[in-house]
Order: C-alpha cells, then structure tokens, then sequence
C-alpha cells in the first residue's frame, strides 16, 4: 500500500490547473490587480478571516497530492464539468474584471449575473476537484471557506458602495451577490 501516489494523472494535477486558474491571469491584469489584491477595507476580523482562508486553501490544494483521481465514475464526470465550466467562467471573469477602468463598477460579462463571479467560479472549481477525487475533505475546506469569505465579502460591499457610490448600488440592486437569489 503506498501512502504517496505521486503518479501523472492523479490529484496533484487537479490543483495546479485550479492555481494556474485562479492567480496567472493576475500577470496580465495590469493597474486592476491592484484593485484586486486590496485588502486595505478589511477589518481585523476580515484581516483574521483572509490568514485563516490562505491556510485553508493551502491544505486544500496540497492534499489532492494524496488523492488518486476517481474516473470512470458519475462523480468524476460531475466535478470533471463543474471543473471545467468553472474555470471557463473565472477566466471570463478575470477578463471582465481586468478590461473595466479601475475608477468603474464592473457591472459586464460574468457581473451580470454575480456580484462576486470570481468567488464562485473558483469555488465551484474546488467542489469539482472534490467531486473527480471523491474527497469530503476538500468539500468541508470549502465550505468553511466559503463562511469565512462571505463575512470579507459584505465588508467588501460596505467599501465598494461607499467608493463607485450610486453605479455600485445600482448594481448591488440588479445582480445577486454569488447567484441566482443568493
């Protein structure tokens, strides 16, 4: 029984392909990484919240290296699409969010239909992983993430309605903050 499975193929892919995803489009978003990365409107708390998500997905990420992907079965080709489309949809998001003037509300593309895209896309992305791997593991990360984030989320939109001022409330107002009602 081997404890390290560090064959090509298995989970450890899974994770470079959800960082690649989530942090190289930064290299060409310009002046608007900047906006990106700018923590400057947390609180201790969402200070505290940010460290505490940064060593979740540090675990996260480090333990597909353990874990044999699942194919072949329902599960694999459920998170095989959820990864996909979702990495699909972060990109555009970075795309839209990285092509609006940093002075703007980004209210075009993947805005349309969430106030916080990115957010989702990259999270739906890591239940995809969790489902090709068949890990509780990396889905309880996640969702422990995900409380954690909404809490940095609302104080974001404090900051940001105080900021884009009347575009931005509009915006809060017509499009949900992750989808559909929620």
């Amino acid at each position: 029984m081997r404890v390290f499975n560090f064959e090509f193929g298995n989970g450890w892919i899974l994770s470079l392909i959800y960082l690649a995803v989530s942090y190289v489009p930064m290299f060409f978003g310009g002046k608007a990484v900047k906006r990106l990365v700018d923590f400057s409107f947390a609180s201790t708390m969402g200070r505290i919240n940010s460290f505490i998500i940064m060593i979740l997905y540090f675990f996260m990420l480090a333990y597909p290296v353990f874990l044999k992907i699942q194919d072949g079965t329902i599960f694999f080709y459920i998170g095989l699409g959820l990864f996909i489309l979702s990495g699909i949809a972060a990109i555009t998001s970075f795309i839209n969010y990285f092509s609006t003037p940093v002075d703007q509300t980004i209210c075009k593309g993947m805005y349309k239909f969430s106030r916080n895209p990115i957010y989702v896309s990259v999270s739906i992305m890591g239940f995809g992983m969790a489902f090709m791997c068949l890990s509780v593991t990396i889905a309880v990360l996640l969702i422990i993430i995900l409380i954690l984030q909404h809490f940095i989320i609302l104080e974001e939109e404090t900051f940001c309605a105080e900021k884009y001022g009347k575009s931005y409330r509009a915006f809060k107002q017509s499009v949900p903050r992750y989808l559909m009602f929620f």
